[in-house]
């Protein structure tokens, strides 16, 4: 069982990683049973999509960071708008 308090500091936490670009990271849905969330990149403030970490650093940086703070947490999906324009 993961605390959404928890999830909240762990997700304010690797904000900045993709802030300095103009881009954000939001909640999407937690499923506190199974210990996995999933987050929505925004990239609505990016004026260079390039600029912003490449998906598969990104999600292992952030992925790694939220797991080691979240107890519980085990799995971290994240739903890039870039990946889907490829």
């Amino acid at each position: 069982m993961i605390a959404r308090s928890d999830i909240d500091e762990a997700l304010d936490d690797v904000r900045p990683l993709v802030a300095a670009d103009g881009a954000d990271l939001l909640l999407g849905e937690v499923d506190a049973e199974r210990g996995e969330v999933t987050l929505r990149l925004s990239l609505e403030g990016v004026s260079c999509l390039e600029c912003v970490l490449p998906p598969e650093l990104l999600h292992s940086m952030i992925s790694d960071s939220m797991t080691r703070r979240v107890p519980g947490l085990v799995g971290v999906t994240i739903d890039d708008p870039r990946l889907a324009a490829s």
